[in-house]
């Protein structure tokens, strides 16, 4: 699976490598259901090279296959280029479709995109008493987000530490065909950046 290497590669702090990898994997003919996947990994990745057009293709196709963890992935993308309506798209999608798993990606985006609009106290309440919401291993991640944006290290801390012992849960936050040890990588690095800074 090319987005499983990616996601291995960018772990590894190998980005190049992960660019090189989707580059080659998004050629291929799509391959149900890792498809809206991986256009959501090449969309971060073309973000990260700073090609905003080819981000935002990348991402229109991740979220035409409907998979709500790869629309809330695209709809970071969305947010972080400031293409707030197609950010509202992605909302909607994922309030239309709500199963047990997608109430937690509609709650995780709604934190996005209240954190992205600088309603930090907002993006702490959509994550707030909603069953098998509260502990997921990427609310916590979230959660730690905002709390480095609100200056809160202590509580960023706990949330990352949390993070860091879970990593295992947190490698396979979404699914056995998703990984995410990248959102591992991050969680470990900023407690270290924290640790650090003590």
């Amino acid at each position: 699976m090319g987005q499983a290497l990616a996601d291995l590669a960018l772990f590894e702090r190998r980005p190049d490598d992960a660019t090189t990898i989707l580059d080659e994997y998004a050629a291929l003919p799509r391959v149900e259901p890792d498809g809206g996947y991986t256009w959501a990994m090449v969309a971060e990745m073309e973000l990260r090279r700073g090609h905003r057009a080819a981000a935002l293709g990348a991402a229109d196709k991740a979220v035409a296959m409907r998979d709500p963890w790869a629309a809330r992935d695209a709809g970071r993308v969305y947010l972080q280029t400031g293409e707030h309506k197609r950010a509202a798209l992605v909302s909607a999608l994922l309030d239309e479709n709500l199963g047990p798993e997608t109430t937690l990606v509609a709650r995780l985006f709604a934190a996005d995109m209240l954190r992205s609009g600088h309603d930090l106290a907002g993006a702490l309440e959509a994550l707030r008493d909603v069953p098998g919401v509260v502990d997921a291993w990427m609310v916590h991640l979230e959660r730690a987000r905002i709390y480095l944006a609100l200056g809160d290290v202590g509580k960023a801390r706990s949330e990352l530490g949390i993070c860091v012992a879970r990593r295992g849960e947190g490698a396979l936050a979404y699914s056995l065909v998703f990984p995410t040890l990248r959102y591992v990588r991050e969680a470990t690095d900023l407690l270290a950046s924290l640790d650090r800074d003590r």
